[in-house]
This record gives C-alpha cells, structure tokens and sequence, in this order.
C-alpha cells in the first residue's frame, strides 16, 4: 500500500496524456503507483485563455477556464526504476 511516508512524486503536468502514458508502462512494468489529479493555478489557465473572445473572459457569459495538474506517484524503491524506464521511453 502507498501512503505518503513511502511514496515520491514521479511526474507532473499539466496534461493528463503523458501521465496516463506513464501510468499505463508502469502499470505493465509491476510498479505500484497512485495518481492523484488537482486543481492547479487558475492564474495559469487565465493566461492561456487571454486570446478568447472577451465575453469569456473575466466572468461574463462563461465560465474561466480550470487547470488541473496530474501528479503520479511510486515508492520511494521504486523510484530509480521507474524514472529509468520512463526516461527511457521518452516521456520524462
């Protein structure tokens, strides 16, 4: 079981594709992970967002866009193998 006394962070991004690219190698390599998702800045998602049409942006006529950050996590003895084979395969 991973709880946080044991676990170390492996990946984060802001797009969920190389995680779930990730999750499914470590997955096929028997490597115990968690995937968490949460709510990133919001300041970040805005500024992408700066070229939308105005009514979309600063609240009026539509919702702001939310960024959200994946983070992947894998024991701490796990740690070196699966930062190995994922900077092998070219997703880290």
């Amino acid at each position: 079981m991973l709880c946080f006394l044991n676990r170390r962070q492996l990946l984060a991004d802001l797009d969920p594709y190389p995680v779930a690219q990730a999750r499914e190698l470590l997955k096929q390599n028997k490597i115990e992970q968690l995937y968490r998702m949460k709510r990133g800045d919001d300041r970040l998602a805005y500024r992408t967002s700066y070229m939308a049409p105005s009514t979309i942006q600063r609240g009026r006529g539509g919702s702001q866009p939310r960024s959200y950050v994946h983070l992947l996590y894998v024991r701490r003895a796990d740690y070196k193998k699966a930062r190995a084979l994922l900077t092998q395969e070219g997703i880290l």
